[in-house]
């Protein structure tokens, strides 16, 4: 009796570095993971496996998808450890790729890590699928973003416009898919945290609250410490009880990171977390006040809350979004409480808030996406 040949599935790749794009894409990955041609491999690095960022390897491992780590040497303190880690990163992956023969290669948004990947990747002849691409900010990611744009085979932006930039940036228009980004997917499933959850895990108390997620601009590096001690005496003088939340691995965030663990442990106002699970960080966002520092959850996730964003400094400088939402301010702390004073008391500006709206997707990605992976494969196969 002849044995069926089994079919061989499909080899996925996804190299993580931070707890954020893990986050977003952790359902993605599983939904791809489920399908019968289609398997998924992890590698995880960066944040994840570097010392001081909150051990989030832990996160990947708990997702059951089968996941390797490895460590890239950044210690979150210079511009030469992350250059270094690119580095590192080409070399490793270069020799898991080689070992593992994955058929597409998924980069996610701006990080080295992703970069590191694609340039393997390409080396290899592994299709390379950027997601989030077209976007513009500032700091060493812009650059990045860009890079693996280039680099990339297929192109899913977050929204049309930014479709249309990597058009203009000589993108053939099939090579890229208009369906929407991932972000507002968990938030549209309401999977987070509820109010009063939020409130018994974190010991949230009365009054106004605060999320503090600050990050080192690259081009800026250097004023990591002055800019966050600025930051921190603008919540001195206010005092309001306050959620912090480490920063990244990039150059400055283990200097960001110090500051604010031993602020908090003389001020009780503040509560500082190297990292927070997604489900909790979502309905954070969705308790607080107000969202201060420099994150891209402030254009991503927060406008699907309707809170207000003190933006400080120049790191989100163009990226596209909603505005209504934003007072942004140097690093400087007096325009920091001023800033904060209006976003909470303010009623012209408030009344903005009701009518905010996410252009980064309507929460159905994670139905769309992996069918369109698979189809990429059937054509490239």
């Amino acid at each position: 009796m002849a044995v069926k040949n089994r079919i061989k599935k499909y080899k996925v790749a996804y190299v993580t570095g931070t707890r954020a794009e893990f986050g977003y894409m952790e359902h993605v990955l599983k939904e791809i993971n489920a399908s019968h041609e289609m398997e998924v491999l992890v590698i995880a690095t960066g944040m994840h496996t570097a010392k001081g960022f909150g051990e989030t390897i832990r996160d990947v491992e708990a997702s059951g998808l089968r996941a390797i780590p490895i460590e890239d040497g950044n210690e979150g303190k210079t511009l030469s450890h992350m250059a270094s880690s690119v580095g590192s990163n080409i070399s490793q992956l270069s020799s898991i790729f080689e070992t593992e023969k994955p058929d597409v290669l998924i980069a996610e948004g701006d990080r080295g890590e992703q970069l590191a990947a694609a340039i393997a990747a390409a080396y290899l002849n592994i299709p390379i699928i950027h997601r989030a691409g077209g976007n513009i900010s500032g700091s060493i990611d812009n650059k990045i973003r860009w890079l693996l744009s280039t680099l990339a085979d297929y192109h899913f932006p977050s929204n049309k416009v930014l479709g249309k930039n990597l058009e203009k940036r000589g993108i053939p228009r099939e090579r890229i898919y208009n369906i929407g980004g991932m972000v507002p997917d968990a938030i549209a499933r309401k999977e987070f945290l509820t109010a009063e959850e939020c409130q018994k895990k974190y010991g949230l108390g009365e009054g106004p609250l605060m999320l503090l997620v600050y990050h080192p601009n690259t081009e800026e590096h250097e004023q990591a410490q002055k800019q966050i001690n600025e930051i921190l005496k603008a919540l001195s003088e206010l005092r309001y009880q306050t959620i912090a939340l480490g920063s990244s691995s990039d150059a400055g965030g283990a200097v960001i990171n110090t500051q604010l663990e031993t602020y908090a442990k003389q001020n009780s106002f503040l509560h500082f977390y190297k990292s927070i699970p997604r489900f909790d960080y979502l309905g954070i966002l969705n308790c607080i006040d107000v969202l201060v520092g420099n994150t891209s959850s402030g254009f991503s996730e927060l406008p699907s809350f309707k809170r207000p964003y003190v933006l400080i400094g120049s790191r989100q400088t163009n990226r596209f979004g909603e505005t209504r939402h934003i007072i942004q301010v140097p690093p400087e702390g007096s325009k920091i409480v001023t800033a904060i004073q209006r976003a909470l008391t303010d009623k012209k500006f408030r009344s903005r808030l009701k009518s905010l709206k996410n252009p980064y997707g309507n929460g159905d990605f994670y139905k769309k996406f992996p069918a369109l992976v698979l189809d990429i494969l059937h054509k490239k196969n």
